[in-house]
């Protein structure tokens, strides 16, 4: 995909101009996502991992102390692709993290629930039959336990209000034996829905839909407990060890250095993925 654009000083909103302009008077900080200054190289990997959106999944941690712009990146990702250029076709979710939602996999299946819902169902209509086989892997190894509820979803491409119950029972809004049973499917585990997770990504992607899910303030959870932002860091994991089965989108996380120091100790296993992957902000 063409950002040749990307990080570009974008022109502020009319109807912001005054709250920045009383902000800077008090002698407060606006909320200016509208630029970036420096981190050459950080702009650069994520630029990388950006222009790839729309052929496989990446992901970036970034790191850095409060108050040197990590959300101002995130915010300025958002301002540029879901008001200035809404013809490349790329959604920024903005989220900052739930200390109650410490698995990320279902906490992006929340955000689909939430935010693309309704794209979702339009995709899985417009789909083929190899395309939606396809998007759940043709149901090798662990995507069998799928089968049957992508089976389902196929059986009723036409009915918009069954692919929406559908679409509850694959996030887990919906989750009772009898929601199940009304379709005559096996219930869904929550371990089963990292396949489920790879399944819409992959069908919102094919349909040309991509999403970039930027999760801001991670040390919320890690103030929170050391053993939830270990659960967190553990689903992170798996979900990068799901990479290769999705076939689009990125995801931004960041968080300050309090809790980015010490992912060694918490959990070496995910330290060990997301070393390469890590991106630390410039002093400002």
């Amino acid at each position: 995909m063409d950002i040749s654009n990307l990080w570009e000083k974008l022109e502020p909103k009319p109807c912001n101009l005054e709250a920045i302009q009383l902000d800077l008077k008090a002698g407060l900080v606006s909320n200016l996502p509208y630029f970036v200054i420096g981190n050459e190289e950080l702009k650069k990997k994520l630029s990388d991992n950006i222009s790839a959106i729309d052929s496989q999944f990446s992901f970036s941690y970034i790191v850095a102390n409060y108050g040197n712009g990590k959300t101002n990146i995130l915010r300025y990702l958002e301002y540029f692709f879901n008001e200035v250029f809404k013809e490349r076709n790329v959604k920024v979710a903005y989220w900052r993290a739930d200390v109650d939602k410490y698995d990320l996999i279902l906490f992006l299946l929340y955000i689909i629930q939430i935010r693309f819902k309704k794209q979702l169902i339009s995709a899985m209509q417009e789909l083929s039959i190899d395309e939606l086989d396809d998007a759940a892997i043709k149901y090798e190894n662990s995507f069998g336990a799928i089968e049957e509820y992508v089976s389902c979803i196929k059986n009723n491409q036409g009915n918009a209000d069954k692919l929406a119950d559908l679409v509850d029972l694959g996030t887990g809004r919906k989750y009772t034996k009898g929601a199940y049973q009304k379709y005559s499917i096996p219930q869904l585990s929550d371990y089963n829905r990292r396949e489920v997770l790879v399944f819409f990504l992959n069908v919102l992607a094919v349909s040309g839909n991509y999403i970039i899910f930027a999760i801001d303030e991670l040390e919320k959870i890690h103030e929170k407990s050391k053993a939830r932002f270990s659960s967190f860091l553990t689903s992170y994991r798996e979900l990068i060890d799901l990479k290769g089965t999705i076939k689009g989108h990125c995801l931004l996380t960041a968080a300050t250095d309090a809790s980015g120091s010490t992912l060694a100790s918490i959990n070496p296993a995910f330290e060990r993925r997301i070393s390469s992957f890590k991106l630390s902000l410039e002093v400002m």
